[in-house]
């Protein structure tokens, strides 16, 4: 009974050890790092046109990279159709449209 106790602790501990350094792995990453300076792209239904659109979101995009620091920000106009695939293939962060959609 003393072995099952200790041989049990010695797995907890090590499960957590495992999850630790994993999570640490991931931290500095250069994929999922913070510091790294993606873009965010913001998918915008362009109803009346890709340049309209462009016009009027990239004041929005400009402002958010001005406030957060490390962040560029970037308008990507798309339209009602292509929308789902734009979101399900992770070409675009955020989404702005109607919220039929």
């Amino acid at each position: 009974m003393g072995k099952c106790a200790i041989n049990k602790r010695s797995i907890g501990r090590m499960g957590i050890t495992v999850v630790l350094m994993g999570l640490l792995i991931i931290l500095v990453s250069p994929r999922f790092s913070w510091a790294q300076d993606s873009p965010v792209r913001i998918g915008v239904l362009a109803k009346r046109g890709i340049m309209r659109c462009i016009e009027k979101w990239s004041p929005t995009a400009d402002y958010l990279t001005d406030k957060i620091s490390g962040k560029t920000f970037v308008i990507v106009p798309v339209d009602s159709e292509g929308i789902f695939s734009f979101v399900q293939n992770g070409a675009i962060d955020f989404v702005l449209a109607n919220p039929t959609i």
